[in-house]
C-alpha cells in the first residue's frame, strides 16, 4: 500500500543569508527520502517563503492551508514531512499543537535529519526536546540581533527614507525647519480633536502631503504620533512590527538622544495618554 506525503518547508530571508538554507535546497533533500522509502508517492508540498519561524501557523499561508487539509481532509496524505522541525516553527507550544492536529487525524509527522517517533514513549520525549530546542535557538538568535544591533543604532543610520521632520547629513538626522512644523501641526491637532481620522482630513483640506507627497490617512497620523523618532531617540524594530513581523514594542531597541528631538517630552507624553485613552 502507498503511503502518501506532503511536504512543508519555510525559510525566512535572514535564514537564507545566514546558514544558506534554500526551499530549492531542502526541497530536494524531500523528494531524495521520499524515493527512497518503499512504496512512498509526493502527494503535494506546501511552501513559505520569507516566513519567520516564530509566526504562528494563522499567520503563514501555506502552513495555514496544510492545517485547513488536515482538518478539512481537503489532499489524501498520510505523512508531512519537514527537512528539519524547526521548519514547521520555532514555537514549542505551536509545534506540539500542529503534530496533536495530525495525530488527531491519522497521520504521521516525519522530518529528514531528525527521527521522530512519537508513537513511544521515549520518542515523544525526544520529540519534545528538539522542539524546545528549536524555540530556545530562535530565543538566541533574537538576544544576539539585539545585541548586535543595539551596539550599532545610535553610530550609523539604518538606511531608507528619512523621516518626515528631518533630513540626512552624513548618515546624521537634521531637522528640516519645513517639514518640522507639519510634525508639530499633526501632533498639536490630534491634542485638538483627539481623533485620528479627523486629523488626517484637516491636513488634506490644507493640501499638506506626507513624506511621500500623498494624502493623509488615520493609520499615518498614528505612525507619526507614535514614532520616538520625534523624542530624538533611534528605534530599532519598529518598522518590523509595522509589517507584522511580531516584534511588539518590549523588544525594540531605543537609544535616547541620538539626534535633536522635534517635540518636546511633555508633548509626547500628552499625546500618548490621548492615544492609549
Amino acid at each position: 500500500m502507498e503511503r502518501k506525503y506532503v511536504i512543508y518547508q519555510r525559510v525566512s530571508t535572514d535564514e537564507q543569508a545566514e546558514k544558506g538554507y534554500s526551499l530549492e535546497a531542502m526541497l530536494e533533500k524531500c523528494q531524495y527520502y521520499i524515493k527512497s522509502q518503499e512504496d512512498a508517492i509526493l502527494v503535494k508540498i506546501y511552501e513559505d517563503k520569507g516566513y519567520s519561524g516564530t509566526l504562528g501557523p494563522t499567520k503563514r499561508p501555506a502552513l495555514n492551508q496544510l492545517l485547513g487539509d488536515i482538518k478539512d481532509k481537503g489532499v489524501d496524505f498520510d505523512t508531512v514531512l519537514v527537512w528539519k522541525l524547526d521548519r514547521l516553527s520555532r514555537s514549542m507550544r505551536d509545534t506540539l499543537n500542529i503534530e496533536h492536529a495530525l495525530r488527531k487525524a491519522n497521520k504521521t509527522l516525519e522530518s529528514v535529519t531528525e527521527r521522530i517517533d512519537t508513537s513511544t514513549a521515549s520518542g515523544k520525549m525526544f520529540f519534545n526536546t528538539i522542539a524546545s530546542f528549536a524555540e530556545f535557538e530562535s530565543a538566541q538568535i533574537g538576544e544576539r540581533t539585539r545585541n548586535a544591533m543595539s551596539s550599532k543604532v545610535g553610530k550609523i543610520r539604518l538606511g531608507g527614507q528619512a523621516p518626515l521632520g528631518y533630513r540626512f547629513l552624513d548618515k546624521n538626522l537634521i531637522i528640516n525647519n519645513t517639514t518640522a512644523k507639519v510634525v508639530k501641526k499633526v501632533f498639536t491637532s490630534y491634542l485638538k480633536y483627539k481623533n485620528l481620522t479627523m486629523v488626517a482630513s484637516c491636513l488634506n483640506k490644507q493640501q499638506i502631503r506626507t513624506a511621500r507627497g500623498k494624502q493623509w490617512t488615520h493609520e499615518q497620523v498614528k505612525q507619526i504620533i507614535s514614532n520616538p523618532v520625534y523624542l530624538g531617540q533611534t528605534v530599532w524594530g519598529r518598522r518590523l512590527r509595522r509589517l507584522k513581523r511580531l516584534n511588539p514594542p518590549e523588544k525594540w531597541i531605543v537609544i535616547p538622544e541620538t539626534h535633536q528631538p522635534i517635540i518636546s517630552q511633555n508633548l509626547w507624553g500628552k499625546t500618548q495618554k490621548t492615544l492609549k485613552g
